[in-house]
């Protein structure tokens, strides 16, 4: 079986958890940003997700299909997305 692999661009979710006055949450909020360059085996996709794998065994006769390092990005989250899946055939 072919799995498709993609490279994915994204904006993840951040967090700050230091006390702040206004200005300064103000600012963090819109400065802030957590931009992540992904490539994985798609697993699952729906019209909200993709779930991807950084590493993929397939079936053989000796074990069934296995995935590791997962991941579930929200597909609002994805700014770019490029099938990798004709250079590793």
């Amino acid at each position: 079986m072919t799995r498709k692999i993609v490279y994915l661009e994204w904006s993840d979710a951040v967090a700050n958890s230091n006390w702040a006055e206004t200005k300064t949450a103000e600012h963090w909020a819109d400065e802030s940003n957590f931009f992540v360059q992904t490539i994985g085996w798609i697993i699952k996709e729906t019209k909200n997700y993709i779930c991807i794998a950084a590493s993929w065994k397939e079936e053989d006769d000796l074990c069934d299909e296995k995935f590791a390092s997962l991941q579930k990005i929200p597909i609002g989250w994805i700014k770019k997305r490029i099938d990798l899946t004709k250079y590793i055939q």
